[in-house]
C-alpha cells in the first residue's frame, strides 16, 4: 500500500473546482464521459497515475473539442509525467 502523497489534498481540491467548473459547460457527450470517468479515476489516483489518466483524454478531447484540444490535453500529460515521473 502506498503512502498518501503530499500533494494529495491539493490535487483533491483541483478536482473539486473542476468538476464545479466541468458541470456549467456544454460539452459533446462522449467527451463529458471522458471527462468524468477521468475524474472518478484522479479522485482514487496516486499523483503518478494523473499522467496516464491525463493521456486517456486526448482521443475524446480531439473528437469533441479539435486538435488544439488534444494538443492541449497532451501537453498537460507530458507535463505532469515530468512533474510525477521526474522524467
Amino acid at each position: 500500500h502506498r503512502l498518501p502523497h503530499p500533494q494529495l489534498p491539493e490535487l483533491h481540491r483541483r478536482l473539486a473546482a473542476l468538476e464545479s467548473r466541468l458541470s456549467s459547460l456544454t460539452i459533446p457527450p462522449p467527451l463529458r464521459r471522458a471527462l468524468a470517468a477521468a475524474l472518478l479515476t484522479l479522485k482514487d489516483a496516486q499523483p503518478d497515475q494523473v499522467p496516464a489518466v491525463l493521456s486517456t483524454l486526448v482521443a475524446p478531447a480531439r473528437d469533441g473539442a479539435g486538435p488544439e484540444a488534444a494538443d492541449a490535453v497532451n501537453r498537460a500529460a507530458r507535463a505532469a509525467r515530468e512533474r510525477w515521473l521526474g522524467r
